[in-house]
């Protein structure tokens, strides 16, 4: 990875360690922090990952419901 798309990543990567961080602490994870992860998620998982925006939809659908369940 290179430039652009390092640094997004990363950023990427940093809000996913923020919202572990927070559900570690069995506190409720912010909106406003999970909607930057639901939005770069479909992203980072094309990208960076090569998954589909159909799974990966699939996937934020069932992160919401374990995190709901909490």
């Amino acid at each position: 990875m290179y430039g652009e798309v390092k640094k997004r990543a990363q950023h990427y990567e940093d809000l996913i360690s923020q919202a572990e961080d927070i559900l570690l602490r069995k506190e409720p994870l912010p909106n406003e922090l999970s909607d930057k992860i639901k939005s770069e998620s479909f992203w980072y998982n094309k990208v960076v990952l090569g998954i589909s925006e159909e799974e990966t939809q699939r996937m934020i659908e069932e992160a919401c419901n374990v995190t709901s369940n909490q």
